[in-house]
């Protein structure tokens, strides 16, 4: 995918056609063709432009952009296994984590091989509701719970690796713990802490 400008007009490339948008209509353009698993309209409804483009200046903003289009098109690669309730949730995480008012120009996005390992997660493990994303100052994607003192959290390093952290309650005790371990090994790492019970109620565990 590539975006290029003609007047005040921007032109999203994607395979074999292009699509024309006003700026105001740039993030929901490219937010609706992922959410519905679509493709650019027909070529019957796509603008030919002969123009020669002027590529665009890669500013914060731009970045921003391409990341964005990237990480959702990750997404939309696998979208059938996915609940599209919750697809359209974490679509909608990954805007609100890429607000140009809370990134420098000099900051590193997302790293799109931790964001792997984070999909491959959910399409091993199935989609754990009331999740909350970050974005550490490395790029990698950071994903937790929390329920009063207690917290579950992961950062998705390359090739399907995870390094967790938990703290968990039990009566008066206070216990931690953490740790590297491979998408496979994980449930049996955290089993002691039944990570089970994050998923099945996260929707009653307020989202960092």
């Amino acid at each position: 995918m590539t975006i290029s400008t003609v007047g005040a007009n921007y032109v999203i490339s994607y395979g074999a056609g292009e699509v024309v948008v006003g700026a105001s209509a740039l993030s929901t353009t490219l937010g609706d063709l992922f959410s519905q698993g679509r493709r650019p309209p027909p070529s019957s409804e796509t603008r030919t432009t002969r123009h020669i483009f002027k590529p665009l200046e890669e500013t914060k903003e731009i970045r921003l952009f391409n990341i964005i289009a990237a990480l959702k098109m990750a997404v939309a690669e696998v979208s059938m296994h996915l609940d599209p309730t919750w697809r359209a949730r974490l679509f909608r995480q990954i805007d609100m984590l890429h607000e140009p008012d809370d990134w420098d120009d000099e900051d590193k996005l997302a790293d799109q091989e931790s964001f792997k390992t984070f999909l491959h997660m959910i399409l091993q493990y199935g989609c754990m509701h009331g999740i909350s994303l970050g974005i550490d100052n490395d790029g990698r994607i950071l994903a937790g719970w929390e329920d009063g003192s207690s917290s579950l959290s992961f950062s998705f390093l390359p090739k399907d690796k995870v390094r967790w952290s938990v703290v968990h309650r039990q009566d008066e005790d206070i216990e931690s713990a953490s740790g590297i371990s491979s998408l496979d090994r994980l449930p049996a790492v955290l089993q002691p802490y039944n990570p089970k019970a994050w998923y099945d109620n996260a929707d009653n565990i307020p989202s960092r």
